[in-house]
């Protein structure tokens, strides 16, 4: 009898770890999505004190409030500090039930989040284990799993960041025999949308889609799609904020894009999330609005601890400066371009050129930039009109720039497509000049048009002459471009 009463106390005290999912686990997730990180971690806490056993599930979640703190607030003394906690959950998830179809998922989205995090502070090796490690158990989940709808969100991330893998990282596809087809992302995607068993994930999903359709996808038919999925949620879910207005900005439509930042969700309890007012502040100058501009680029300085994107506001200030001819301010704000920030980002290497040389091109030809991005197409026209092309530009680089932006600026007014090719062929010839873009760009721009017009032939030749530059600013991305789209019309 002894014996048995021992047993009992002894299991009785034993804390199993499990997979619970309720309507509490459901609220947690929720409240992380909505960067409420204050409530939810109020939840674990609760449910952590209330139950006899330990949910595999708080682990993941803990990582989810750590992962997007992180990601959002770019703070490398917060990456630091939590980092020794990647292992000790994943150790903690392999004490719980090997039964549950949560067993190896929470594992694999641990790891996921944190190769994205390595990747962000530019630890490219350990992002590589974590990230081949995730899709290693994402893949054994779904052979003993098929019906766990789950293991489709993390593959689609795998499968849709492989698509935009750098070339000199293809090895890992070729290592563990791995497509980079962005559509099989999108499929495994659309499969969670399509299951009504799925819905809690819905405003993830969606954000996924879109973060994929922003980064991959030149297609607005995708972009209104995505915009159709997101609806009303912009105005609760800082998440689909961001993500509606760079679509917004993708499909043309800046007005829309201010609208949906100034109806952002409120931050009397969501994780501050100043990123949000970098792009307003970017929407405000593209309506060549410089005084809200200044005012938005500034509050985003002042409240984002992190280093991206910094070298990039202050250019923006250095232009607002140059626009309002205050020449003090435009050299104040290039001294702030090359002292804050970093040059992880190509959009902040390129400021930091700018800075350097303190350049800026010739003001009708930056308005005509800036209302161009912003989607005013017939604004941009007006003003770039207001140059004579022998007489006002100054040198080959902004005669390059002029009869690109001219393009791109006519192709988005149906300009027959002989006239808009003219005109990016002249930027092309003239454009060959170090570090610039224009032609590489030029060439792109061409190869679609070819593409476009189902004349193949010319658009491969005019997408490797894009290929065929080097050392020019935003090479990855306009390389990646015409890689992928050379891939697409070779299958």
């Amino acid at each position: 009898m002894k014996k048995i009463v021992l047993i009992f106390l002894f299991y009785s005290n034993f804390v199993f770890c499990s997979f619970s999912v309720s309507e509490r686990t459901e609220l947690i997730y929720k409240n992380i999505m909505h960067l409420d990180f204050v409530a939810a971690k109020k939840l674990i806490d609760i449910e952590k004190k209330n139950q006899n056993s330990s949910n595999g599930l708080f682990y993941l979640y803990e990582n989810y409030i750590d992962f997007l703190k992180i990601i959002i607030s770019d703070d490398e003394k917060y990456y630091l500090e939590k980092k020794h906690l990647k292992n000790k959950r994943v150790s903690l998830i392999k004490k719980c039930n090997k039964d549950s179809e949560y067993y190896l998922y929470t594992q694999a989205e641990i790891l996921l989040q944190w190769s994205f995090i390595y990747l962000k502070f530019e630890d490219y090796e350990k992002a590589a284990v974590a990230f081949i490690k995730a899709y290693s158990l994402l893949k054994r989940n779904e052979t003993i799993y098929p019906d766990f709808n789950l293991n489709k969100k993390g593959l689609g991330i795998i499968y849709s960041s492989l698509a935009y893998i750098p070339n000199e990282y293809n090895w890992i596809l070729k290592f563990f025999n791995l497509d980079n087809n962005k559509e099989i992302g999108l499929n495994y995607f659309n499969s969670i949308l399509d299951n009504d068993q799925s819905k809690l994930y819905y405003d993830e999903v969606i954000f996924l889609i879109s973060y994929l359709h922003i980064n991959l996808i030149n297609d607005s038919i995708f972009y209104q799609k995505c915009m159709d999925l997101i609806g009303e949620k912009y105005k609760y879910s800082p998440l689909l904020n961001f993500a509606a207005a760079k679509i917004s900005v993708k499909l043309g439509n800046n007005k829309q894009c201010i609208y949906i930042l100034e109806n952002r969700p409120p931050h009397l309890k969501a994780f501050s999330f100043p990123h949000l007012d970098y792009l307003l502040a970017i929407a405000k100058l593209n309506d060549l609005n410089l005084t809200d501009s200044k005012k938005y680029f500034l509050r985003y300085l002042s409240n984002f601890k992190g280093k991206s994107y910094k070298k990039s506001a202050y250019q923006k200030l250095a232009w607002i400066s140059y626009l309002n001819s205050e020449k003090k301010e435009v050299k104040a704000n290039f001294l702030k371009v090359r002292k804050n920030g970093s040059l992880y980002l190509e959009i902040d290497r390129k400021a930091e050129k700018e800075a350097e040389k303190e350049y800026i091109t010739h003001p009708i030809l930056l308005k005509a930039r800036l209302l161009y991005d912003g989607g005013y197409y017939k604004r941009a026209l007006v003003e770039i009109d207001k140059l004579n092309y022998n007489s006002d530009l100054k040198n080959q680089l902004e005669k390059s720039e002029y009869s690109y932006r001219y393009a791109r600026i006519i192709s988005k007014l149906n300009y027959p497509s002989n006239e808009v090719i003219k005109k990016f062929q002249n930027a092309y010839n003239i454009g060959q000049i170090a570090g610039a873009y224009f032609s590489p760009m030029s060439a792109l721009q061409i190869g679609l048009i070819y593409e476009h017009e189902n004349n193949i032939n010319n658009a491969k030749k005019y997408y490797n002459k894009c290929l065929e530059f080097s050392d020019f600013d935003f090479q990855r991305s306009i390389h990646q471009k015409a890689r992928l789209r050379l891939k697409a019309i070779s299958n």
